[in-house]
């Protein structure tokens, strides 16, 4: 099965979206056919008769997954999900209420059901009482708070008294002064730098991202952010920087710490491995195509820096995962941009006087070239 969905997101790569789907419809009919009743093969069919326009199925086959993979109710969310990304909120709606009439300690599922009510087009009143009653529990984990008051800005409800004032100014959408954001105040932070993005001020935004990360430096969804706005700011050592501890994390922090020499003779043992595209942010949960999207945007920083070694390995990298056909050829043209270079300092280092006690010299000393093309002329 794996090696069928593997060759399926090939396929997809490769802009054959039909052969994809007639593939991955054998595969997954394949397995029910054979009880393998789990919840990825109705959800992956499930998907894929939305895909071909046929709803109805789609939906059928979410309701007998429901009734035979996993324990009652334990799939009413997933489904949900599923019926979401496809644009079915008001079926959405219908699963998650069940999930939350029968599981009603399961806040996920009521918040889910009230983004699915309000993309529903439902009114707002309901979902806003019901988000108040989230926000302002403090028997629910902070997170969720978060998530409830970030919602009823979404609402429009206005300012109130959840019990806490950093989720009370994410409710009212009123952001705080700087000097009322307190130390720990991270979610207030993190809103405040998408603001600052939003307004088109990169400096304000990467300055609140550094301060969530001081809070919580574990966090990767604001290092990201962090190395973006980095990069948009064209501070490529801090957009290297910015990232360097998730690539530790999964041990490809020395790709990028290595410092390429004028005076190597000869290019380094740096061809990707099979297995460095497996272990590449490989411990933070991201998908193949956003992992491949950090190492194209790596290797543009590298390269930028000057450290061709580093640039070639990650756009090498990029161009082994998920990218688009489009993606691809500008990163093919950017590794060729970099080999090329990489060839002219090659070149240079044969050419250039060896510095020893000798005054006698082992090669013809040749002046230095300044571009690919002068190297070929002569």
């Amino acid at each position: 099965m794996q090696h069928l969905q593997t060759a399926a997101r090939k396929l997809r790569g490769n802009g054959d979206t039909d052969s994809a789907r007639r593939l991955l419809d054998f595969a997954y009919s394949r397995q029910i056919e054979r009880r393998d009743l789990s919840a990825a093969n109705f959800l992956g069919l499930a998907e894929l008769r939305f895909e071909q326009e046929r709803a109805e199925d789609g939906l059928a086959l979410l309701r007998r997954m429901t009734l035979v993979s996993g324990e009652p109710f334990e799939q009413f969310v997933p489904v949900a999900e599923l019926l979401v990304k496809v644009g079915r909120h008001d079926a959405a709606v219908e699963f998650l209420s069940d999930r939350v009439g029968t599981v009603p300690w399961d806040v996920t599922a009521r918040l889910q059901l009230v983004e699915a009510r309000l993309a529903a087009g439902e009114t707002p009143q309901p979902s806003a009482r019901a988000l108040t009653g989230i926000a302002s529990s403090v028997e629910n984990d902070y997170a969720s708070r978060v998530a409830a008051a970030k919602l009823l800005r979404r609402v429009g409800t206005g300012p109130g008294d959840l019990g806490s004032g950093e989720l009370d100014a994410l409710a009212s959408g009123v952001e705080p002064a700087s000097h009322l954001v307190r130390d720990y105040d991270y979610h207030s932070r993190l809103t405040a730098s998408e603001r600052a993005a939003a307004a088109g001020n990169t400096s304000s935004q990467l300055q609140l991202l550094r301060e969530a990360l001081a809070v919580r430096p574990e966090a990767i969804t604001p290092r990201i952010a962090a190395f973006r706005a980095a990069r948009k700011a064209d501070d490529h050592t801090l957009a290297l920087a910015a990232l360097m501890p998730l690539m530790h994390q999964s041990g490809w922090g020395q790709q990028l710490f290595k410092q390429d020499s004028v005076f190597g003779e000869t290019r380094n043992q740096d061809k990707l491995q099979p297995w460095m595209a497996d272990q590449f942010l490989s411990r933070n949960g991201l998908g193949n195509r956003e992992r491949a999207t950090i190492a194209r945007e790596l290797g543009a920083s590298a390269e930028t820096l000057g450290r061709l070694d580093a640039a070639s390995l990650h756009f090498q990298l990029a161009l082994k995962m998920d990218l688009s056909p489009g993606v691809k050829q500008e990163v093919t043209e950017a590794l060729g941009r970099v080999e090329a270079e990489r060839g002219l300092r090659m070149e240079n280092a044969k050419r250039r006087p060896v510095i020893s006690k000798n005054l006698e010299q082992d090669r013809a000393i040749r002046p230095r070239l300044s571009t690919v093309a002068e190297g070929e002329s002569r």
